[in-house]
């Protein structure tokens, strides 16, 4: 993973506060899918004595998922623009967009 520094759309301004730079979205984000398959069957059969015979079928059909999704949190804003932005750049409920 790289760790630069990333621009970003001016998280005041109200008509583009709400898009990231992709790039850093991308190799910041963390995700991983795993699916697990198996089909599995078996038989047995056996003469018990002339003209009987005993046959036997077993089978599995067995299937397991797992996923997580990771967004680390974005202080960048808060960094640049301190005292109006806080956490992931909500404002303050003190100030109000400036443009």
């Amino acid at each position: 993973m790289r760790t630069g520094n990333y621009g970003f759309y001016n998280p005041i301004n109200p008509n583009v506060n709400k898009f990231n730079n992709p790039v850093y979205s991308v190799e910041t984000n963390q995700s991983q899918n795993i699916t697990n398959y198996i089909l599995a069957t078996s038989s047995l059969e056996a003469t018990v004595y002339d003209g009987l015979k005993i046959k036997t079928n077993l089978g599995a059909n067995v299937s397991n998922y797992s996923g997580f999704y990771l967004q680390p949190s974005d202080s960048r804003a808060a960094q640049q623009y301190p005292g109006i932005c806080y956490s992931s750049c909500k404002l303050s409920p003190d100030d109000k967009p400036h443009i």
